[in-house]
C-alpha cells in the first residue's frame, strides 16, 4: 500500500523516534527502526511518500519511505506482529504495525 500525499520527513522523524522508545520498552521484535530514525532524521524536511508492506502470514508489517518521485526507498523499517490471545483478561493493547530496530536500510533505486 502506497498513501497518497507528501509528508515532511522531520514529522515522520518524530513518530518513529518515539515508536523507537516504546518498541524498545516494550521489547518487541524489529528490524531497521534505529537505522530508519537516523535516515529520517538526515533527510531533515524532504518530502516522503510512505508505504507499507504485510508479510503473507501477517508475522511482520513493513514500513517504506520513498522520496517525493517514489523512484527510491530511503529507509525501511519492519516490526513482529504480536499473535493475538485468547485470554481477554491477559489482552495487550493494539501495537502499531509501522513501529519496528536492528539494520540499516540504504538508498534502493527503483527505476
Amino acid at each position: 500500500m502506497l498513501w497518497d500525499g507528501l509528508v515532511p520527513a522531520g514529522e515522520v522523524t518524530r513518530i518513529y523516534r518515539a515508536r523507537l522508545r516504546i518498541t524498545q520498552k516494550r521489547g518487541q521484535q524489529t528490524q531497521a527502526l534505529a537505522a530508519t530514525v537516523n535516515i529520517l532524521d538526515q533527510a531533515e524536511e524532504a518530502l516522503l511518500r510512505i508505504g507499507r508492506v504485510d508479510a503473507a502470514d501477517a508475522s511482520w508489517t513493513f514500513m517504506l519511505f520513498l522520496n517525493a518521485t517514489t523512484t527510491e526507498v530511503l529507509a525501511c523499517t519492519g516490526v513482529a506482529q504480536a499473535k493475538p490471545t485468547t485470554n481477554p483478561a491477559s489482552s495487550r493493547s493494539s501495537i502499531d504495525p509501522a513501529s519496528g530496530d536492528t539494520g540499516a536500510t540504504g538508498p534502493l533505486n527503483l527505476r
